[in-house]
């Protein structure tokens, strides 16, 4: 499984919250806990959905799905776990003589520098899309499960 830099332990950490959407993926996660952190490293989590009968791409959409309903948007958990390098390589930018912006953005952050009023951070209302469900003219967004479901019988007739 590549699953980019979120890393092994977050994924699987995830992944217990998938076990309520989904209890075909729990016995993967029992033997997971049941390892010590030496074995965790090197097991290949392919084989160990495979050795359960559960297809590697079905377990990462389980886990996708809990991450999207207990835990807000990826993009979050992507950002947190990038958070401390992204920021130790700002300051060490900050450092330089070339850099006067990443000294300007800490400063902004830190309240030393006050932040320019043009700029305003937009956010997605993530409400607007329920609230257009009940009306005629407006199709629902389909579902995740059956979005990989297609998915999925797509990359079986390819076989």
């Amino acid at each position: 499984m590549q699953f980019g830099r979120i890393g092994r332990r977050a994924l699987m950490e995830v992944a217990h919250l998938a076990a309520k959407l989904d209890p075909r993926i729990v016995l993967v996660i029992d033997d997971w806990d049941r390892m010590k952190a030496s074995l965790q490293n090197a097991t290949d989590l392919d084989g160990l959905c495979k050795a359960h009968g559960v297809d590697p791409a079905h377990f990462i959409a389980a886990v996708a799905e809990a991450e999207l309903k207990y835990r807000g948007r990826i993009s979050i958990l992507v950002a947190a776990l990038n958070t401390p390098a992204i920021v130790a390589a700002s300051v060490k930018q900050a450092l330089t003589t070339d850099g006067t912006g990443d000294r300007n953005m800490l400063f902004q952050h830190a309240g030393f520098l006050p932040t320019p009023r043009g700029k305003q951070l937009k956010t997605l209302d993530h409400n607007a899309p329920i609230t257009e469900v009940g009306r005629g003219d407006v199709r629902p967004i389909p579902r995740f499960e059956g979005t990989v479901e297609i998915t999925e019988e797509v990359m079986e007739d390819d076989e």
